[in-house]
């Protein structure tokens, strides 16, 4: 293998990873989804390259599956739930979670500058920290070593019927993709 080949997979990979950070909310695909898997299926369609060698080639095929919900109301919240899950050739394929709460009055989505001051956001970072290496040693697993505080609080958060806000991190941002999906649950 090349090492345009080497390059040409990376960017796919992260330009796949790249248009799957935002939900539609009408479930449809977006017009770059559409013009990515397009580009995919002209890349797996090149004739061989110049050395007289046919390298392994991106996906010809694509699946996508998404699910969105609201997964808690009260008086004064609103959380939804969008899951992801998307293949496009691979070892695997990957889900991507986005979760959000929105004050119900002002129809905001809720940020941890809304909730918290810069003071309680670093002692929730050493919460989040300490219960996410918790929640790692149970699969066997660990934190990214170069994982920050700042990664650690993220608005990717929501609340959920047992009254806690819940940090909800994907696949590889801050375990491997074998830790899946770190729901960390934090009392309000």
């Amino acid at each position: 293998m090349n090492i345009k080949h080497v390059a040409s997979k990376l960017l796919t990979t992260t330009f796949a990873i790249a248009l799957l950070v935002g939900c539609s909310s009408n479930n449809q695909k977006s017009e770059d989804y559409e013009v990515f898997v397009d580009m995919i299926r002209d890349y797996a369609m090149e004739p061989e390259s110049p050395d007289g060698i046919i390298h392994s080639r991106a996906a010809t095929t694509e699946e996508r599956k998404s699910e969105y919900k609201v997964i808690y109301v009260d008086a004064q919240f609103a959380s939804y739930w969008c899951e992801d899950w998307t293949y496009t050739g691979g070892a695997h394929g990957n889900t991507i979670i986005h979760v959000g709460t929105l004050d119900r009055k002002t129809g905001k989505k809720i940020t941890l500058d809304d909730l918290l001051s810069k003071d309680q956001q670093n002692e929730l970072a050493k919460e989040l920290r300490q219960k996410a290496n918790e929640i790692l040693a149970k699969k066997e697993q660990q934190l990214f070593s170069f994982v920050t505080d700042a990664q650690l609080l993220t608005n990717n958060f929501c609340l959920k019927d047992d009254g806690c806000w819940h940090f909800i991190y994907n696949p590889y941002d801050i375990a491997p993709y074998s830790a899946g999906v770190v729901d960390v649950a934090i009392s309000k």
